[in-house]
């Protein structure tokens, strides 16, 4: 899923875990982890939104009404209104796509009163076609304007007009992803309107293609930005979802290292690890996850890491372990209420 971005570190540090402990079923800790996120963005309204959403869902199997985990891709509900991208949404992409892109200087011919700022940018990128600002600044008004097909069509010609700027690139893989979100957007509607055989497949359909653009995109990111921890967390996630364990547990261990997204990549490479039987691992990379969660911001991931070694402990009969993880898990965050049940049953 595209999701807003921040130059915060420490936001997206924090989101990166909000999501991860929601996909792990660990939805107390996901739900103050986005509410934490709301304090450090206020204008976050996904934040807002994926927090009431496991509110509601964590009270309705806790009174039986629903005991479907509200992260799973087949369960989310759908988008009140209309079928498009969340306007919020869009308008982050279409800020990030300009975000170190200096506004150009419009040619005379373009600059008419009479005209509005779009009609302006498209005359100029008219006679300016090899203008990056000026592709870049159009389809940023394009998706202000709810265009998306026309800003995804702008940039995918303009590519190699513009040669091969990695502005314009980005830009597109943005676009993409944006587009690709909408329309899992229109398939979950079509499933809540009418749950059919056939918009259930419809759905699944399109989730596998969205993965398979969203894989596709981060790999390449990854090719031209092999250091960037976040964007290896990134492909892992989706080699993970995938169903390639092995792959994503590569990325993951390649970012487990990083003072920011170490944690989160840490965990991931465990739980990859303890997917494909390699408990020892598994437990090393929960324990590095662990240790960089007294660092503000990592709590979380660290948090998750120790229950999850726990558990894997206890499965490998390993209780004293067991025990030890839980009471680190409970120094960092007093009365947890897994921990402390699991350290009850566990004597």
């Amino acid at each position: 899923m595209a999701l807003p971005s921040n130059s915060n570190p420490a936001v997206e540090q924090l989101r990166e875990q909000a999501e991860s402990l929601a996909h792990s079923g660990r939805w107390d800790e996901a739900i103050h982890a986005w509410h934490q996120l709301e304090e450090l963005s206020p204008h976050d309204l996904h934040a807002a939104d994926e927090a009431a959403r496991l509110i509601v869902a964590r009270a309705r199997r806790r009174v039986g009404l629903d005991g479907n985990d509200p992260t799973h891709e087949d369960d989310h509900p759908p988008t009140s209104g209309d079928t498009s991208i969340l306007p919020s949404q869009r308008m982050v992409v279409a800020q990030r796509i300009v975000a170190a892109v200096p506004l150009p200087a419009l040619p005379s011919g373009s600059r008419d009163h009479g005209r509005s700022a779009l009609q302006q940018f498209e005359h100029a990128w008219r006679e300016f076609p090899s203008n990056p600002e000026i592709v870049l600044h159009l389809a940023r008004l394009y998706l202000e304007a709810d265009r998306e097909y026309d800003a995804e069509r702008l940039l995918a010609k303009s590519f190699d007009i513009t040669d091969k700027d990695p502005r314009v690139q980005m830009a597109q893989e943005e676009v993409i992803m944006l587009r690709l979100e909408q329309k899992v957007t229109h398939a979950r509607n079509r499933v809540a309107e009418e749950p059919t055989n056939e918009t259930k497949q419809a759905l699944a359909d399109v989730l596998a293609e969205q993965d398979r653009a969203e894989t596709r995109i981060f790999r390449a990111r990854c090719d031209r930005n092999p250091n960037n921890a976040g964007l290896l967390l990134e492909l892992g996630r989706r080699l993970e979802r995938g169903g390639k364990p092995i792959d994503a547990a590569r990325y993951f261990s390649k970012a487990a290292d990083d003072p920011v997204h170490g944690p989160a990549a840490a965990w991931e490479a465990g739980r990859c690890c303890q997917q494909l039987g390699e408990y020892p691992e598994a437990l090393q990379f929960y324990r590095r996850a662990a240790e960089g969660a007294r660092c503000p911001g990592q709590e979380n991931a660290g948090i998750a890491a120790l229950l999850a070694a726990a558990e894997l402990a206890h499965e490998l009969k390993m209780d004293l372990l067991a025990k030890r993880y839980l009471c680190q898990l409970l120094s960092l965050s007093p009365g947890h209420a897994d921990a402390e049940g699991m350290l009850t049953r566990l004597g």
